[in-house]
């Protein structure tokens, strides 16, 4: 028992280092969710990173991170993404998309549309009324999107506002 419990670190460390996630190319961000609320949240075509969010997508086309404490193992389908204990499903709407799921114990719906941003995740909710091309909300409350995140690209757009949000 005693050898065991000395190897055990050891193989915890390099099962680590082996399912490590972390890209060999520097980031260059593409596209960015602000809030004025003190949070951000910037993406590429294989990364997010950002106020308690950070993702990777691998090799096989999934997606490895954590959002908040929690880690996860993502798949995206069409208009899917899921995991363990991650279930969330979009459809594309005119201005952006509308989409709702269970994520931990947390039921979430996200709207983004011409006229809203709407985020609800467990008891957390957020709604801001679009106020030009790329801004939702006002001053005190205010989301801006640059660059890429006008595209609403997933799952960046869906992992970017859970991050906003909190978790």
């Amino acid at each position: 028992m005693i050898r065991l419990s000395r190897l055990a670190v050891p193989l915890a460390a390099l099962a680590l280092v082996a399912c490590s996630t972390t890209p060999d190319k520097p980031f260059v961000k593409t596209g960015e969710f602000v809030f004025t609320r003190g949070t951000s949240a910037s993406f590429s075509e294989d990364r997010v990173v950002g106020s308690g969010v950070a993702f990777n997508k691998r090799s096989d086309g999934s997606w490895g991170g954590t959002l908040g404490t929690q880690l996860y193992n993502l798949t995206v389908t069409d208009n899917r993404v899921t995991g363990v204990n991650f279930n969330f499903t979009w459809q594309n709407v005119d201005g952006g998309f509308s989409g709702q799921g269970l994520i931990q114990s947390d039921m979430v719906k996200i709207e983004v549309t011409a006229n809203q941003i709407l985020v609800r995740n467990g008891r957390k909710q957020l709604a801001l009324p679009r106020t030009s091309e790329n801004t939702f909300g006002t001053a005190n409350s205010r989301i801006v999107l640059e660059g890429d995140a006008l595209q609403l690209p997933m799952p960046q757009s869906l992992l970017a506002l859970l991050a906003l949000v909190g978790t």
